[in-house]
């Protein structure tokens, strides 16, 4: 069945036309893990005149790549870096879905 197996959707993550590649230093001191996410960003709109509020900012990733990637993590996407502010498990749990805002450094 598709999206029961991650090779169903490795094609997504290779470097190119839909994934970034990513760095985190975790906290606890481990070495900096690279690895390709699916980065999306888009402007929160709400109100009567539709303005935008803010920027929801994701990243979908194998749960498998980042193992302990946690809220108030911090992450490298295109010289940029986010703080993690919320991490969920998705796809039966193949994938995780992180909530980034971003950071002014490290």
């Amino acid at each position: 069945m598709i999206g029961e197996d991650l090779a169903d959707l490795s094609p997504f993550y290779d470097e190119g036309e839909f994934a970034r590649p990513c760095q985190w230093a975790p906290r606890n001191g481990d070495p900096v893990q690279a690895g390709s996410v699916l980065f999306a960003s888009e402007d929160d709109v709400t109100g009567a005149h539709m303005g935008a509020v803010g920027r929801t900012t994701t990243i979908r990733y194998p749960a498998t790549q980042f193992e302990g990637l946690d809220e108030g993590e911090a992450v490298q996407i295109g010289g940029l870096f986010y703080v993690v502010r919320r991490v969920e498990a998705i796809a039966s749990g193949l994938e995780c879905l992180a909530t980034l805002a971003l950071a002014d450094s490290p």
